[in-house]
This record gives C-alpha cells, structure tokens and sequence, in this order.
C-alpha cells in the first residue's frame, strides 16, 4: 500500500555536510570534467487539461501581493508551477514566488528566516528539526481557520490522513498530506545503451548482488576508459542503504529492538560487496568531488552504466532524451523478496508561516490542493508522477485519457510491492521530540565516503565506534529531555510488534 502521507527518512545519521565532505575526503570539491548535463524541469505536462480554478471562497486581498512559498522541490514542481501560474491568472493581484529548492536549503534557510521575520508564507520545515519542536516554538500557525469549510474539507481525506505529531499537534491541525507517499528510495538505474554495448539483459543479468558486480566490471571493461559500470556520489550511501533493504536491515535506529545497527553482518557484506566493486575499478573515477544530485546530472552523459538512487530525475532524463530503465535492487539469492520501509512526517509537509501577512492565500490555496479535483489535477499535471492523497483522485486521472508517463507508473508498481508503513516513535509519544541527540561525527554517510577514498582505513572498526556513539548519544538524550520534564524513555524506540512485511498501523500502536 502506498500510504497518504509524507515520506520521513528512517532514523539515518544527518546528512553529509558540505564541510565534513571537503574535510574527509581532503578537499576533492573542485569542478570535475565531464559537466553534470543541465536540465529545466520540463515545459510541458503532456495533455493535460488545463486547469480551472474554482471561485475562492476566502476573502483574499485587492491590493498587489506577492506570497512566497519555499519548499523541497523534486516532482511536486511539476504540478505546483503550472497550479500558481494559473493562481496567479485568475487573481491578478497576487503574484505566488515558488521557490523549489532542495532539503539542504530548506533546513539552512527556514530557520534563519523565521528568527529574522523573513520566512515564506508557506514552507517545508525540513528533516533536521523536529517539527513538534518547530510547532512549540512558535514557527507557524493552525490551519483550521483558513482553509474555508474546513471540516468538509477535512473530510475528503482517508480517516487515518491526518497523523498526530505529523500533521496535528495538541489537537490542532497545522498541516496536511498535500500528496501520498511511501515511494522507493533506493532503486537499481541503468542506462540501456550502455548495456546494450556490454551485452547485458537487465531482467536476466542484474538480479543477485553478484550479478551486480560482475555486471559493473563488464560494463567498465567495455567502456575501456571512456565510461564506467557504477555512477557514485561522494559517499555510497545510497548504494549500501539500497542492497542492505533487500536483506532486512531497517535503517541505522532497528525500531524492532530500539538499538542501532551498523555493526551488523549484513552491513559489513554489503560494504564488502562494494569494497570489490571498487577494487575492480568499476566505479566512476571521479565520484569524490560530486553531490547525489551532480551523480544522477551526468547519467545522461553516458559516463556510467549503472546507478543507485530514487526516481527524483526522470523528468530530467526524459527531457535529456537519455535512454534509461529501472528496477528493484538486486537481492542475495536469486529470486528472493523484500520489503522496504517509509514513515510519516519528514521534510515533505507544508506549514504557513506564523507571521504571514495573508494565511488566507495559504488557506486558499490549500482548500484547492486537499480537493477532488485539486488532487486529479496533481496527478495529470505531474504525468503521474505525485500519488494523490485521495484515493479517488488516482481513479478519476487513469480514466480521464491524459498522458500518463509509464516510467511514473512503473514506480508506482515498483513502490506498491515493496514499501511499508514503519513505527515512529515520535507518533507513539510526543515528547519523543524533546530528545535531541548531538550528531556523532564522522556519520554513516561520511565514513562510506572515506572507505572508497582510502580516508577510512578499517571500515568496520570505524562503524563500531558509530554505533557505540550514537546509542550513547541516543541515551544521553533521553536523560536530558527527562531532566526538563519529558514523559520519554528508550522503550519509546522498540516496537516488538512490528512485522516490517505490512503496514504499522493506529490499531498497533494502541496494542503497545
């Protein structure tokens, strides 16, 4: 099932840092040859119908506004361009600056903006604070008074849309699943040209981690130079977070035992996996110096034959008129299956500003968004690419006889067999945000990173100390939001009842 609400990374270490990255890996950040391809996102949106805003029902603003929203970007742009250009259409006055930007910005930027008085109108927290945190110190404001006849509004969502300490917050809803979630974040990405010269059949040679190897080196061998078997990114995260979800490992913080896992067996054979992947010499040279974004930018070039990482380019391949294919990783064995897991909240929601001088756009705005038709539009905007909160939503866009895009559609598929709901452990109990554990330095992706530049010269000791450190940072934490009052302890992390092959649900939560 693919569950209506945002995605929200598995308890993983923060992000590489541009500093830390530049300080392990001795500084390789320079412009690197072979440029990164430069794409826009696409002009077009196939046939869709144009879209026809209904006649707002909030008392909007006669003189010249410009209201700024600021968000995570990705494949919601592909509806969210053409929705405030025709916003914009249709209310002459009201200019709407979007600014699709990346996770990176939006938790540098926002909380800048907010001590300042400077924030958007409308805006993505982001993944680095929590937002029970964000909510409690004043950051943004319900939006049970702007959205006009709310609690029909309301109703159009599935009964379980709107999450505590996701979306509600001491009774009062701040924000809503404005799309679903639960797509993969790890999938295998290949260029179909490059194994073509290689003589490789992506349904029969790609399926085992062997094949995966063997596949890479083939591909390098016949690239003789020119290109590689596997594109990488300053750290292999990404790749060692994708072959690990096919053996079962559920992240670094397992919420089946509320302990973290990075010295486990299947981690040290996924980095050995890769450690023989480099050793054959079949990973692009060049990868030290270049973000996950730069990685997927220069697929188009033909510079490696395989990828590990989300569907977030397709619109961008398509329009760079690269030939490419995807599927799920490869497992162990041959022919085995996996689950993956997803969770709410992340850095996907959207909040109005507490100080925003006109929240009647936003709840203008958002009355539109959370509607049937708001939502069919999402989805023959975006080619398919957003799955709607609304079920119906999904239903009516399939028979409207728009364009589709397939490679969408295959995500879906793709997603729909693999993606879980997990157990969070700030849903389970609030305070569970007043826990605020100090980052361990060097992370999971930082030490990755090292392992294939010879920085990090035992891998497997170093991540014994990762994980010594972040469960004695977890537990230091505890102590210290209990010293202010949290009702929280580390039995807050385990679910015992979890079994990662179906949807944590509500009725598992009450069965704690």
């Amino acid at each position: 099932m693919i569950h209506p609400t945002s995605h929200l990374d598995r308890s993983r270490p923060p992000a590489l840092s541009r500093r830390a990255a530049l300080g392990l890996l001795g500084g390789a950040g320079a412009v690197l040859a072979g440029c990164r391809i430069q794409t826009a996102p696409p002009e077009t949106t196939g046939n869709a119908p144009a879209l026809e805003l209904p006649e707002s029902k909030a008392t909007l603003p006669t003189e010249d506004v410009t209201f700024r929203w600021l968000d995570g970007g990705g494949n919601r742009q592909l509806f969210l361009d053409p929705l405030f250009a025709a916003y914009g259409a249709k209310h002459a006055n009201i200019t709407v600056q979007y600014d699709a930007t990346n996770m990176d910005t939006v938790n540098e930027t926002i909380p800048l903006g907010v001590r300042n008085g400077t924030a958007p109108d409308v805006f993505g927290i982001g993944n680095k604070i929590e937002h029970r945190t964000a909510i409690e110190d004043g950051w943004c404001q319900p939006i049970e008074g702007l959205v006009p006849d709310f609690e029909a509004w309301k109703a159009n969502f599935p009964e379980d849309a709107f999450v505590p300490n996701v979306h509600v917050f001491d009774g009062k809803i701040y924000s809503f699943p404005l799309n679903g979630s639960g797509e993969l974040t790890e999938m295998l990405i290949y260029g179909t040209e490059l194994l073509d010269k290689a003589g490789l059949d992506p349904t029969r040679d790609l399926a085992t981690w062997d094949q995966f190897r063997t596949a890479a080196k083939k591909i390098t061998e016949t690239g003789d130079g020119d290109y590689f078997g596997l594109m990488c990114s300053r750290t292999p995260v990404k790749i060692i977070e994708g072959l690990l979800a096919t053996t079962g490992w559920r992240g670094g913080l397992d919420c089946r035992t509320g302990e973290y896992t990075y010295t486990a067996a299947e981690v040290n054979d996924a980095i050995d996996l890769l450690l023989a992947i480099n050793a054959d010499g079949s990973i692009w040279p060049d990868f030290a110096g270049i973000s996950a974004a730069d990685a997927r930018g220069r697929m188009p070039n033909n510079v490696a034959g395989l990828q590990v990482d989300g569907p977030y380019s397709i619109a961008e391949w398509e329009q760079a008129e690269w030939s490419f294919d995807f599927s799920l990783m490869p497992t162990r064995e041959a022919g085995a299956k996996y689950t993956d897991a997803y969770s709410y909240g992340g850095g996907g929601n959207v909040f109005v500003f507490a100080k925003a001088a006109h929240p009647e756009i936003a709840g203008d705005l958002f009355s539109y968004l959370g509607s049937l038709d708001g939502q069919t539009q999402m989805v023959l905007q975006s080619r398919g690419a957003l799955l709607p909160s609304l079920p119906e939503a999904q239903v009516k866009a399939e028979q409207a006889g728009s364009e589709l895009n397939p490679h969408f559609a295959k995500v879906r598929d793709l997603s729909s067999a693999i993606m879980r709901v997990e157990p969070v452990p700030v849903v389970r109990n609030g305070d569970v945000s007043k826990v605020a554990p100090k980052p361990v330095s060097p992370n999971f992706a930082d030490l990755l990173g090292g392992m294939l530049t010879g920085q990090v010269k035992d891998i497997k000791k170093a991540l014994v100390t990762l994980n010594d450190g972040l469960n004695s940072a977890l537990d230091t934490a505890i102590a210290e939001a209990r010293g202010k009052g949290a009702d929280v302890s580390r039995d807050d992390y385990v679910f015992a009842n979890w079994d990662p092959a179906v949807d944590y649900t509500q009725a598992d939560y009450d069965a704690l």
